[in-house]
This record gives structure tokens, sequence and C-alpha cells, in this order.
């Protein structure tokens, strides 16, 4: 438990927290955009967004730096690894939750109108949908590797233009009564675990044999010279 807590504190210092710099101008975009059309969407929606920046930000900088591979040469096994990337999954949804509602209670103190904090219904929803999200994210990100890229702009689009269409269209029982999501987010959440761990372990066993066999030809080459 104490390695998976290092890992969770790497993650946080490799993360560019410049980017919350950035953040409030889309998060006051898609509030004010939501808000008149779905009372209960407007939170729920913008934590997910930001949840996910954060998570794809951070994995896509340490497949860029390959902090992965400096992983690999510690003492860490690779369910601890993987452990800690499904634990971001929550740390990176309270802050985002935190943040999210700081922004919102400045904007309180100013007195806007319409501004308010997060309820527990949209937290519980929020979690929700970011759990299943990253279910179907960590499988195709361990799939992909860099080529991930490509897929994870297309996945944060496709959030961004129908973010609203989605949320507009979840059933009333499941707005009221977030918790009937939950344990099936966590399931699939879990189960993505099992699914990530065989393709991490099927793809760094290629990889490595794709090196000794590089090693080796290069070896022979320079042996025959």
């Amino acid at each position: 438990m104490k390695t998976i807590w290092k890992l969770i504190w790497k993650d946080l210092k490799t993360q560019d927290f410049k980017l919350f710099l950035l953040l409030p101008l889309p998060l006051i975009f898609f509030y004010a955009m939501l808000q008149p059309v779905w009372q209960a969407g407007a939170y729920t929606i913008v934590i997910v967004l930001m949840t996910y920046f954060l998570l794809a930000g951070n994995n896509h900088k340490q497949l860029d730096y390959k902090f992965d591979w400096i992983i690999h040469s510690l003492p860490v096994t690779r369910h601890e690894m993987l452990l800690s990337k499904y634990a971001m999954v929550i740390v990176w949804y309270i802050l985002s939750a935190i943040i999210c509602n700081a922004i919102g209670a400045v904007y309180m103190l100013y007195n806007q109108m319409g501004i308010r904090l997060s309820s527990l219904m949209e937290l519980g929803l929020s979690l929700s949908v970011i759990l299943l999200i990253s279910g179907i994210y960590y499988p195709l990100y361990y799939l992909f590797d860099k080529k991930f890229l490509y897929v994870n702009i297309f996945l944060f689009t496709a959030m961004l233009f129908a973010g609203p269409s989605i949320a507009r269209g979840i059933p009333e029982i499941i707005v009221r009564f977030p918790l009937l999501l939950l344990p099936i987010s966590v399931a699939i959440f879990a189960l993505s675990y099992r699914v990530s761990f065989l393709i991490f372990n099927r793809t760094r066993i290629s990889q490595r044999r794709s090196g000794v066999i590089f090693l080796l030809g290069w070896m022979e080459l320079h042996i025959s010279i």
C-alpha cells in the first residue's frame, strides 16, 4: 500500500498544474451553457470533463516522457503500478469537484444569479459517469499506447459535443437517484482493471521480446563485421 501511495504522489507531482489557470474559462462556459438546459447536469458534466482532462493529460505526459519505463526500473509490481493509475481516477475526481465548487463559491460571493454549489446528487452522478468513462479509457490506453493520443482526441471531442445531449437523455430516475448507476459503474470499473492488467502484461512482454530481438540482431551484425 505504501508503494501505491508513492506512485499516486508521483502522478500528482508530474501533473502540469499550470493547466488550472486555463480550466476556469471552459468551466464557466460549460456551466453557463448547461445550467439553463438541464439544472441537474451542469456540475455533473463540468466535473466529469475536468476529471477526464486531468487524467488524460497526465497519462499522455507520462507516455511522452517515458515515465513508465522509469517506473519499470524501480521495485514496483505491475499490479501496484496499474492499481495506482485506477486510484488516481478518484484523486482527480476529488480535486475536480473541489475546484469546480471553489469557482462556484467565488461567483456566489459576487452575487452572481443562478450560480450555486454542486448537490450531492450531482456529485454521485458525476462519480458514476467518470468511473464508467475511465473503465473504457484505461483498456484502450494500454492497448494503443502512444497511438492512443488520436483515440483520446476523438473521445474528448465527442464528450465536448455530445455532453449536453447525453445529459438531457439520461433517464429521470438516474438523475434523481444516481446511486442506482453507481454499482454498475463500479462493476465496470473493476472489470476494466482486470482487462487492463491482461493487456498491460501482453504489451510489455511483446515490447521486451522486440527489444531482445533487436539487441540480438544488433550483436549478430557487429560480430559478423
